[in-house]
C-alpha cells in the first residue's frame, strides 16, 4: 500500500473498519498519516514481509492499529522523518532500520523480536 496522491500531501486518517492486509507500507505524502483500527477498535493491519518504508520529506506517521507480522520484515524510517507505533505487535520481526533518531516503537510486543531484543513481554523501546 503506497501514501502518496500526486497533489494531495494533507493529513490522513485511515480508519481500519475490518481487518486489513497489506505486504507492506511505503509512505511519501508529506502529509501525517495515522492508521487506527475502527470500530470495535480491534480491527488489526497485518503487514506482510515488505514491512514499513517511510521515505525523506514524508509526514509523521502513527499506527494505532494492532499489528500482527505475518512474516518478518524491515521498518525503514527516512532521517527527518518519524513512525510511531503504539498499537500491540505480534508475530516475528521486525528488523528496525533508521536514520536520526525517528523510531518510536511503544507497545505489547509477543513473539520474537531479536533486533528490537525483545521477547514476549511488555515494552517501551523509543530509539
Amino acid at each position: 500500500m503506497h501514501f502518496n496522491i500526486a497533489g494531495q500531501n494533507s493529513n490522513e486518517t485511515v480508519s481500519l473498519d475490518l481487518n486489513q492486509a497489506a505486504n507492506g507500507l511505503v509512505f511519501d505524502s508529506s502529509g501525517t498519516v495515522t492508521i487506527a483500527s475502527g470500530d470495535p477498535g480491534t480491527n488489526t493491519l497485518t503487514l506482510g514481509g515488505s514491512g514499513i518504508v517511510v521515505n525523506s520529506g514524508a509526514g509523521a506517521v502513527t499506527i494505532s492499529a494492532p499489528v500482527p507480522l505475518a512474516s518478518s520484515g524491515t521498518f525503514n524510517v527516512a532521517a527527518g522523518t518519524s513512525l510511531t507505533v503504539n498499537g500491540s505487535l505480534t508475530g516475528t520481526g521486525p528488523t528496525c532500520k533508521r536514520a536520526g533518531r525517528a523510531l518510536s516503537i511503544s507497545m505489547g510486543i509477543s513473539g520474537t523480536h531479536p533486533i528490537l531484543g525483545m521477547s514476549n513481554s511488555p515494552s517501551t523501546r523509543a530509539s
